[in-house]
Parts: C-alpha cells; structure tokens; sequence
C-alpha cells in the first residue's frame, strides 16, 4: 500500500540510517559520524533483552524491504515475501548500494547476538541468486564477501558446493 511504498523510498534514497539500525565492527565509509561497535558493546546488546529485540526488529524490516519475510524467529528462516519481485527489481541491479547495507546487516547480526541468522539469510539469497536466478546481480558479492559472514571455514564453503554447505535443499 501507499504507507509501505513510503517506508520503502525512504529505506532506498536515504543513507544516514543503516549505520543506527544495524551497528557493526566495521567503520562505515559513507557515514562518518557512526562509530564501530565495540565487542563490549555488541556483548551489552547479546546481554540485553530489549536492545537484541531492537537488532532483530531492525532486521525484519530491512529483510522485507529486501523481499524476505521471518517465517521462524527461532531459527531465522526467510521466505519470499508477496510482492518479492518488485522489491527484487530495486535489488537487482549491479553495483547497487544495498550490497554494502546486506554486508552490514550479517555483520551486525554476528555481533549482537543473531550469528543464528546469518545461515539462513545467506540460503534464502542463494536461492534467489542462483537457483530463480531472480537476484542474479548478487551473485559477486554472495561469492566474494556475504559468504564470508558464516565464520571460520567460509573459503571451503566458498570453493565447494554452496548447497549442501549452506543446507539449501
């Protein structure tokens, strides 16, 4: 409807939040006013009930701004949203500036207590990537730096069979 187109445009031209929604250990290049996130400050929002649940609210919102939807808060499980292609359509698109926000919001997630998140997010875009090949303009930065998020043993991951590794059935 017209409230969700406006918080969509709003999510899209502008550039000065990502960095308040989803705090990260890496310094931002385009806002220069945030500040990295501490490993003690990622701990005090794992240790805080309220300030975790604002990560995980920040995140439904991006990921249906994305297309996806939380099918299980527990696990982290996406789904295509009704009316995915449209939100695919402002994804797809090379270069675009929400590679650096999908960098961003798995990193956020490892730092503040969603690490659990980062499995399925990255099954639900390599669904979409390579499989409906609907976000294929994805496809670098899924390869070269998303998959990196999943941790310790990322390069195997990346040089083997992303399937089976991310369990993408």
């Amino acid at each position: 409807g017209g409230r969700d187109e406006f918080a969509y445009t709003q999510l899209e031209t502008r550039h000065d939040y990502i960095q308040w929604l989803f705090p990260s250990p890496e310094r931002s290049r385009f806002n220069a006013q945030s500040v990295p996130l501490s490993a003690a400050e990622g701990a005090a929002i794992q240790a805080d009930a309220e300030a975790k649940a604002r990560v995980c609210q920040a995140y439904q919102l991006i990921v249906d701004f994305w297309g996806f939807g939380l099918v299980d808060a527990e696990a982290g499980a996406l789904q295509c949203s009704a009316g995915c292609e449209t939100r695919f359509a402002n994804l797809n698109t090379p270069f675009n500036h929400n590679f650096l926000r999908i960098s961003r919001v798995l990193n956020c997630l490892n730092a503040t207590g969603w690490k659990h998140y980062v499995r399925p997010f990255l099954q639900a875009l390599y669904v979409e990537i390579y499989e409906t090949r609907r976000l294929e303009c994805c496809s670098q930065s899924f390869a070269s730096f998303w998959v990196q998020q999943l941790g310790e043993g990322w390069e195997a991951i990346a040089r083997g069979d992303f399937p089976r590794a991310l369990g993408v059935s």
